[in-house]
């Protein structure tokens, strides 16, 4: 879940790599988007802190949270790698 809000900067530098990933990924994994201005409730219900927040869910269970942006679409593909177990 890419927790995101439209005036936020390092939001829209992520956006991009989150899209080529989630193409990469195809039906392996899940991209969703929460804007977290129009979903203030839910983005307090997930104890976000910082945007950009990526929170990485694995049935079910958050297995991982990264704030902020990673270095590069490599690392995110990392990322995405070690902690849902699906080729990027």
């Amino acid at each position: 879940v890419d927790v995101y809000a439209t005036w936020c900067g390092p939001c829209k530098l992520i956006a991009p790599m989150l899209s080529r990933i989630a193409q990469r990924l195809g039906c392996e994994a899940r991209v969703c988007k929460l804007d977290s201005d129009a979903e203030p409730d839910l983005s307090s219900e997930l104890r976000v802190a910082g945007l950009p927040t990526l929170l990485f869910f694995a049935e079910g269970r958050e297995v991982h949270r990264l704030e902020g942006v990673p270095g590069n679409e490599d690392a995110l593909a990392a990322i995405v790698r070690e902690h849902l177990g699906v080729e990027v």
